[in-house]
């Protein structure tokens, strides 16, 4: 990498003419991440409002572009890791976080929840067990008082506040899950997502409503739902009864439902960078 080119460039951002200006950005974008120590040097020096701006929607257009490369690459793999997939929600909010650190949160919490577990408990008491100290011991529970907010819909905040909204409470048990070797998966319920424990004996097959052997609501400390409350929920809400409220989805629809969820919460902020720059990958999944 030619730093001293880099830096000549990173100097040019505050140039008033906008084609300068955009020669400049196109050329310092093609570094990619390796250009972010530089930008970041200079972000950090005593130079005018203006030109430190241009330096930080560069910095975040860089990282907006890795996401979305990372989240295509995602989107065509086989079972697209719910890990990873939370993994790349989590770097609009903390750019430079590793997979690792996520996967080593979601293994430590497995790790103590599998000494407690055997091939001999039928599902309903491996999921109690995963329950009681998921929710007794870890303390982990939904966040009632803000559920549309955007701070809980990022997996690292939910390890430090030991709570989440529905949709990163049932993934952070989603993924616990996969580290168990549970056969637990998504539904794309409305309001409130929940999960199925599914009949996964022998199959690899995509799996539908006759799989599931239960519900859980993971918002409602992993709760046990039956498909008389399903029904009444749709009744009493006035819903119309479709097949996506009770078959396990793809993981691709929660990672879509979590950032319309970011959408819905910026916009109520009125945070528009925000707002567009998760727009850009909703268009990927789509």
């Amino acid at each position: 990498m030619d730093d001293k080119k880099l830096t000549s460039m990173v100097r040019l951002l505050d140039d008033p003419d906008e084609v300068i200006y955009r020669n400049v950005l196109s050329g310092i974008l093609a570094y990619g991440e390796d250009a972010i120590p530089i930008l970041e040097q200079y972000q950090h020096a005593d130079i005018e409002t203006f030109h430190r701006e241009r330096i930080e929607k560069t910095i975040e257009e860089i990282y907006t572009r890795s996401i979305r490369s990372d989240l295509k690459t995602w989107l065509a793999s086989k079972d697209k890791d719910i890990i990873y997939g939370a993994w790349l929600v989590n770097r609009l909010q903390f750019p430079k976080i590793s997979l690792q650190t996520i996967d080593n949160e979601i293994s430590a919490i497995a790790n103590r929840i599998r000494n407690r577990l055997n091939v001999y408990l039928s599902g309903l008491q491996q999921i109690r067990i995963f329950n009681d100290l998921l929710y007794r011991t870890e303390m982990y529970r939904g966040d009632v008082r803000d559920i549309t907010g955007p701070h809980h819909a990022f997996l690292l905040n939910v390890f430090t506040d030991k709570k989440g909204n529905d949709i990163s409470m049932a993934v952070l048990y989603a993924a616990i899950a996969q580290k168990l070797n549970l056969p637990v998966k998504f539904v794309d319920f409305p309001r409130n997502l929940l999960l199925a424990f599914v009949d996964s004996r022998g199959s690899t097959k995509e799996y539908t409503e006759k799989d599931v052997v239960f519900y859980i609501n993971p918002f409602n400390r992993g709760a046990i739902v039956t498909i008389a409350d399903i029904n009444s929920f749709l009744k009493l809400h006035k819903l119309k009864p479709q097949q996506s409220h009770y078959s396990p989805c793809d993981n691709r629809l929660i990672i879509r439902r979590l950032l319309n969820r970011l959408v819905e919460s910026y916009e109520k902020l009125g945070n528009t960078d925000k707002i567009l720059r998760i727009k850009r990958l909703l268009k990927i999944l789509n």
